[in-house]
């Protein structure tokens, strides 16, 4: 198994961008499929939400890098789009919509969840749909750190595990999911966005 957390994430609104670690296993020569498991990061820009912004939806694109400074992973893809659907009292719900958008060389891949930060911090979250299990303040693998929620396939208890759920090569999910806070938040800001995926790629032929 080896794992790859280089990724860039291109946006429609706001432009988005990130960078991680890598570490490899090693592959055995004439290897059939090689599979490993991504976190696809956007570090750099935020979305905002109040109250007058029901309705309003933003999508992210992301493309998937390995090494760190390496080359792009070619068909690896994937988007989300975010739609707010109410504010009342102490919390914020939206609509989701994941796409596993991953094409040829890549034979297969699945996203098994998202995750993203909030300020201010949540106190709780849940989620319905392809994605319905939520879990906050938990350590993203990877390297990534700490993220204040994700939203998974499974019930497992952290954001670093996952089920065998989730949506394969061509598949979309959608769901919703609400964001529960302290206390009423005049402002919501959004950050620091991640998918996981799990890819493989046509057989290949490889040297040690």
């Amino acid at each position: 198994m080896a794992w790859c957390v280089r990724c860039i994430a291109r946006t429609k609104f706001p432009s988005i961008r990130g960078r991680t670690m890598t570490r490899y296993s090693k592959l055995a020569a004439f290897a059939t499929l090689a599979s490993l498991t991504i976190a696809s990061p956007a570090l750099a820009d935020t979305m905002l939400f109040n109250s007058s912004d029901i309705g309003k939806s933003v999508s992210l694109n992301y493309n998937g890098f390995d090494s760190n400074g390496g080359s792009s992973i070619a068909g690896l893809t994937g988007s989300t789009t975010f739609t707010l659907t109410g504010v009342s009292g102490n919390d914020y719900s939206f609509d989701y919509a994941v796409a596993n958008t991953s094409s040829s060389p890549v034979a297969g891949s699945r996203i098994s969840g998202f995750a993203f930060n909030t300020d201010p911090n949540i106190t709780s979250a849940s989620s319905t749909g392809a994605f319905s299990y939520a879990q906050t303040n938990s350590n993203y693998p990877n390297g990534i750190g700490n993220v204040d929620v994700c939203f998974k396939d499974a019930s497992t208890g952290a954001c670093a595990g996952g089920g065998s759920g989730g949506l394969t090569l061509g598949q979309s999910g959608t769901g919703a999911f609400t964001l529960s806070f302290a206390s009423p938040v005049s402002a919501l800001t959004l950050g620091s966005f991640f998918v996981r995926y799990q890819w493989w790629v046509q057989p290949v032929d490889a040297t040690l």
